[in-house]
């Protein structure tokens, strides 16, 4: 619905004022409706330059018509005044628009309507009206005629008027230079929700307590000092429930001197202060809840970092527990390892101990009663056996010894090993530690060197031999194969047992895991060997296939 509806009423007689006056019209429908549905800021800024630049040019027009047609130069001198005094209203309300972002504010869209219905009905018809009966009637005449017509004419002006202001949705009124309030628009009286005229004092109760002392006194401020102000109140309407009214004051002037009084134009705005503090309110828990919610996550952030803190010490605690642990596995291995050691040494150590304490019980006999016959030919033919059989068990012990004695160093560096030289000296040390039903089956085609600890190794094959012997038995095989690749060389550690279950296979290396009865092991040995051949920069795979044993496969860095 359009702010501004044009009727016959506004009619002149004048055809180029009329069509001038539909112009101005068109003009602040479209401010409004620019200001209505939230155009952007240059659209209404650009609206109110059209508008501006057309008021000049119907001012211009409109004064060269009133002067064609005789209005006399008092009358025409006021009817500038009055132009000029709106051209300067206009331009001050742009500049306050444009202080801040443009918009079109219901002070400025009341400012415009009110003032140009004020013009087209008041103060055009009234000057028109006295052209028309001077023309009717000649100037200076004397019979009183022209005097009625003319009274006629400014009553006609003033009805149109009053029917205009009571159709606008505004609150008009009126007052004198005293502030008497002398007129209210029939919008006024309905809100207010008297029956028929409005006066003074039902106004000023209608004005809500708490805003009419400051309201009485803006008024008498602006009567002592005339200007154009907007000021915002509550007033009590027809159901006894106060609106908020924005309300714009308009100085009045006789003849652009005399001051006469003030033209007051206010438009509702409870709406928009309703969904002004529905905002507010609405952004006053928003705020609240994203302090809540900020607090929330920052104790929660500081709980994690102390939750964070003790997982840190925990899982420290943990890692050296474990790094304990593998240690003490390493030493129970190498325990074993000794006591495997041990017995094979014992064995021909045992021989070479007895042939030496026979010899030693007999040879004292020959030397001191020369042997003769029985006793001497049996010692000469025992001799040479006892000789032999005591060098095979030295030499036993003496291959046992140097091959331990290469796993004994106190370099911390890696060693050029031949990788096939150390396999087979390392299963020498070893193959004490499978059971006895279970065969070891060397397969050494590598023939290439590696840089490695020979203890890292040690510690490697010592597991996986110990892994293998248990898988294989009874009566299985256990296959140590060597090969090399693209410049890398493999160790492989087969076995003939079940096999490992695929749901196992990604856990074997896992610290403490074991498929074994409770008590029966730890599940250290696999880490232990992963953990060796890691350090030496290297790498271990398993495959396994049930029912037909697992493969270990270490692959190491071919030595440069």
């Amino acid at each position: 619905m359009a702010l501004f509806e044009w009727s016959g009423d506004y009619e002149t007689g004048v055809r180029e004022i009329d069509d001038q006056h539909r112009a101005l019209v068109r003009l602040i429908n479209q401010l409004d409706e620019a200001r209505s549905s939230g155009s952007s800021e240059c659209s209404a800024a650009e609206v109110f330059d059209r508008l501006s630049d057309y008021v000049r040019y119907h001012f211009t027009a409109e004064e060269r018509a009133l002067l064609e047609r005789g209005l006399p130069e008092d009358a025409l001198r006021a009817h500038q005044a009055q132009h000029d005094q709106f051209v300067h209203r206009v331009q001050r309300l742009g500049s306050l628009q444009r202080t801040r972002t443009f918009v079109a504010s219901e002070e400025l869209m009341g400012f415009l309507v009110s003032w140009l219905t004020d013009h087209i009905l008041r103060r055009d018809r009234r000057d028109l009206a006295v052209l028309e009966v001077a023309a009717e009637h000649g100037r200076g005449a004397d019979d009183g005629s022209s005097e009625a017509a003319l009274r006629g004419a400014l009553a006609e002006a003033i009805g149109r008027f009053q029917h205009l202001a009571d159709g606008i949705p505004l609150l008009l009124w009126s007052c004198d230079e005293h502030g008497r309030r002398t007129w209210f628009n029939r919008t006024a009286v309905e809100f207010v929700g008297r029956e028929r005229e409005l006066d003074e004092q039902a106004w000023r109760d209608a004005i809500h307590p708490d805003d009419r002392t400051r309201a009485e006194g803006e008024l008498d401020a602006t009567l002592a000092s005339p200007e154009l102000i907007r000021r915002e109140f509550r007033l009590r309407e027809r159901g006894g429930g106060y609106r908020h009214l924005l309300e714009t004051l308009l100085p009045r002037y006789e003849n652009h001197t005399r001051f006469v009084g003030l033209l007051g134009c206010a438009v509702d705005i409870t709406q928009q202060r309703l969904g002004l503090e529905v905002l507010r309110d609405a952004r006053s828990l928003l705020e609240g809840a994203v302090a809540a919610r900020t607090a929330e996550l920052e104790n929660a952030n500081a709980a994690l970092k102390e939750d964070r803190a003790r997982q840190a010490g925990l899982l420290a605690a943990l890692s050296q527990a474990r790094a304990q642990v593998v240690e003490a596995h390493g030493h129970a291995a190498l325990r074993t390892l000794a006591a495997g050691l041990a017995h094979e040494m014992n064995t021909p150590l045992a021989v070479a101990l007895a042939n030496v304490s026979h010899l030693q019980e007999t040879l004292p006999a020959l030397v001191a009663t020369p042997a003769t016959g029985g006793t001497a030919e049996e010692l000469a033919a025992e001799l040479p056996e006892l000789i032999v059989d005591t060098r095979r068990a030295l030499s036993k012990i003496a291959v046992i010894v140097r091959a331990l004695s290469s796993y004994v160093s106190e370099s911390a560096q890696d060693e050029r090993c031949e990788l096939d030289a150390l396999a087979s000296s390392t299963a020498d040390l070893l193959k004490s530690q499978l059971p006895p039903d279970v065969h070891l089956v060397l397969d050494l085609n590598a023939a290439a060197e590696v840089k490695i600890k020979p203890q890292a190794m040690l510690t490697a094959l010592l597991e996986l031999l110990i892994n293998g012997g248990r898988a294989a038995a009874p009566a299985g095989q256990v296959t140590i194969r060597t090969w090399t690749g693209d410049g890398v060389v493999h160790l492989a550690v087969s076995d003939t047992g079940e096999g490992i279950a695929d749901e196992h296979l990604p856990h074997v290396f896992e610290p403490f895991f074991t498929t074994r009865e409770v008590g029966r092991g730890m599940g250290l040995g696999l880490t232990v060997a992963r953990s060796s051949i890691d350090q030496a920069g290297g790498s271990i795979l398993v495959e396994s296939t049930q029912g037909l044993g697992s493969t270990f496969t270490i692959t190491l860095p071919r030595a440069e």
